[in-house]
């Protein structure tokens, strides 16, 4: 995370960092008024790197990875941001394919190059599948390790150690989430320490309602996935 770092300290005055994916990424009513993990990943960078980089979220529910293609000149481009966390793959699963998803990671990747924004590739949570599905779904999940590797970008994968959990405590899982597919806002806090945790930052500061619960979540998640 070296590179995204140094970037984010050389562009923390008016920097801008974007979230770009679908409904997961997406600020709206779903997350019942609490922080998604966008917002904590988000206060964290501006924690790490100042306050006055910029975030936005450019989170839309529903799209695949071929709407973010479609929409990046409209959405994207113009902002020129510093660095963008790319996380979609959910909704191609569903109702896409994953050679499509590939060609589409490696386009958004080249357009950022262009633009001398740094990437990273985010991996999801494990979503509540049954056994056959969950093995088709991480080999949707890889991609982004694979788009990574062809473009020089950077990964952060947390999706096996969701996996891992789901798998050895689908009841204590569960709780994480608000249907078989999306996060509750308690999964939400988990999955931000997450991917702040990949991302190299400092831990988030939770409130005291979810500290403890989110610790033993994490300390559960770290158990289950050795």
């Amino acid at each position: 995370m070296r590179a995204l770092h140094e970037t984010l300290k050389q562009k923390a005055a008016g920097g801008l960092f974007a979230s770009f994916g679908s409904s997961n990424t997406e600020k709206f009513w779903h997350n019942q008024g609490r922080f998604s993990w966008c917002c904590w990943v988000e206060c964290a960078l501006r924690g790490a790197f100042g306050r006055t980089l910029r975030t936005i979220n450019l989170g839309i529910s529903g799209d695949t990875s071929t709407d973010l293609a479609a929409r990046y000149a409209r959405d994207a481009e113009p902002l020129r941001p510093a660095a963008m966390l790319v996380t979609v793959g959910g909704n191609d699963f569903m109702r896409g394919n994953l050679e499509t998803l590939e060609r589409n990671l490696d386009e958004i990747a080249g357009r950022n190059r262009a633009l001398g924004c740094v990437t990273i590739f985010n991996a999801y949570y494990a979503p509540m599948l049954d056994e056959i599905q969950q093995r088709r779904f991480a080999e949707f999940m890889a991609a982004n390790e694979r788009a990574a590797a062809r473009n020089g970008a950077l990964l952060v994968n947390r999706y096996p150690r969701f996996r891992a959990w789901w798998e050895a405590e689908p009841k204590a899982y569960a709780k994480l989430m608000l249907d078989g597919f999306h996060l509750n806002p308690f999964g939400h806090a988990v999955f931000g320490a997450e991917v702040i945790r990949g991302l190299e930052l400092p831990p988030p500061q939770l409130p005291d309602d979810l500290h403890e619960p989110v610790a033993a979540a994490l300390a559960r998640l770290e158990v289950c996935a050795k």
